[in-house]
């Protein structure tokens, strides 16, 4: 399929440029997300232009045991704010990674996604 292909063209292309040692850090299943860092903490320091959103850097995932708890901790967080019914999730693999990808077409230019199912 051409996911087993671009598996082994990335993991060749690694070995090739920067070591066989290095093929073994690139795991098996690479996701990458922008929402894992924190906004700064103000101090009153700051200027009045100062941007105090969280970063959107893309980064490799934690393991997604690492990466569940910080989903549920946003949604903790979440449901502190909204009031009314909070949500309850349950994030499961499938559900990070559609979660993941949702994520980002959604920070995409007029990005859009029809989810079925």
């Amino acid at each position: 399929s051409g996911r087993d292909w671009f598996d082994a063209a990335a993991s060749r292309v690694v070995g090739d440029d920067l070591g066989e040692e290095s093929r073994a850090l690139v795991p098996d299943e690479p996701y990458f997300v922008d929402f894992l860092r924190e906004a700064p903490e103000p101090t009153g320091d700051e200027p009045d232009d100062a941007d105090l959103d969280a970063p959107k850097i893309y980064e490799l995932i934690p393991p997604l045991d690492e990466l569940r708890e910080r989903l549920e901790t946003s949604m903790q967080q979440y449901n502190e704010m909204i009031r009314g019914a909070g949500m309850d999730l349950v994030f499961f693999k499938d559900a990070m990674v559609n979660l993941i990808k949702i994520s980002r077409i959604i920070r995409t230019d007029r990005g859009n996604a029809l989810l079925v199912g």
